[in-house]
């Protein structure tokens, strides 16, 4: 009787180890392979604040009391200076967000130069959206925002902005192409 319990026992452990390293199988493949979207360090917190400057199309310097932050409108990239609309993206996002002005702010997460990536909402404008919907910014296609994603198509059906040109060059291909003829 013993030996019947002790092999169950041995039984049941086995099986236990056996579910438990499929389950850890199983969550590193859908994590890998992008099923499940993991929230950023600082999502979900809610932060108010007071515009500083606006440095181009999509960032900006916030105070939210402790001294200003640089933040990243998030899902957007917006032309750069010297870039065509470059300098209407900065005025645009100038003019919408003044110095002093209120915003409510919902951080995700640090990007790779040190920016607070966010939502900036001044009143209900959420201004991530109107950048790109008033043909001054392009959605960013890895994000998977789906109102920007759709804002960029409202805009090139309109025209508005960058895609008045023929063939506007996104951003991130015009940087790349600076550095590389700068080095």
């Amino acid at each position: 009787m013993f030996r019947l319990f002790r092999s169950l026992f041995r039984l049941l452990f086995v099986f236990a180890i056996v579910g438990l390293v499929f389950r850890s199988i199983g969550k590193l493949c859908a994590s890998g392979s992008g099923a499940e979207r993991r929230p950023g360090p600082l999502e979900g917190q809610t932060w108010y604040g007071r515009v500083t400057r606006v440095t181009d199309g999509d960032t900006v310097w916030i105070d939210f009391g402790k001294g200003p932050l640089r933040l990243r409108l998030a899902h957007v990239d917006a032309p750069e200076h010297g870039q065509p609309f470059g300098e209407e993206a900065t005025a645009w996002l100038n003019e919408a967000l003044s110095d002093d002005q209120a915003v409510i702010v919902y951080p995700h997460e640090l990007d790779v130069y040190g920016r607070v990536g966010a939502e900036v909402y001044h009143g209900d404008s959420r201004l991530n959206y109107w950048v790109v919907r008033d043909g001054l910014a392009w959605a960013l296609p890895s994000d998977g925002d789906r109102d920007i994603a759709q804002a960029q198509i409202e805009a090139q059906a309109a025209r508005a902005g960058i895609w008045s040109e023929k063939y506007p060059t996104p951003p991130w291909l015009w940087r790349r192409s600076h550095q590389e003829s700068a080095a």
